[in-house]
């Protein structure tokens, strides 16, 4: 027993050091990807990045074949001392990347979960997953 709790807290170890275990924190570093549910925001280099929600999301499901894979569309709120702005970010028609300040990009990177056509998504269910990066 004692040989598989010392394996168990091994591997949450290792597993930790990847982007989505950093979720539960307020910050981020610049340049670190971190994972957002809607509603949830992340303080990074002095900005506070809030993921408001999916506006619109038409990829194609997993488990289905598809003449295009689709798009989704984000809201996206960004938030310093002085000022407050709204981005739209996503796949094909709209930007993966914004810039929110002199020398500060904002990247969309992932959206979770895969659509499924038997599924439909609870909008509190969609994971994002961004970066803020030096430009």
């Amino acid at each position: 027993m004692t040989t598989l709790r010392i394996l168990s807290a091994a591997l949450f170890g290792v597993a930790c050091v990847l982007p989505a275990c950093h979720s539960d924190r307020d910050e981020a570093d610049l340049g670190e990807a971190f994972q957002l549910t809607p509603g949830e925001g992340r303080r990074v280099d002095g900005y506070e990045v809030r993921f408001e929600g999916v506006a619109m999301d038409s990829r194609c499901a997993t488990d289905a074949t598809c003449f295009w894979e689709g798009s989704v569309e984000l809201t996206v709120g960004v938030r310093t001392r002085h000022k407050q702005a709204q981005y739209e970010l996503g796949t094909h028609f709209w930007p993966t990347t914004t810039t929110i300040a002199p020398g500060r990009r904002l990247r969309f990177l992932a959206i979770e979960p895969a659509k499924r056509s038997t599924v439909r998504i609870p909008p509190e269910a969609y994971r994002a997953t961004f970066r803020v990066e030096a430009e």
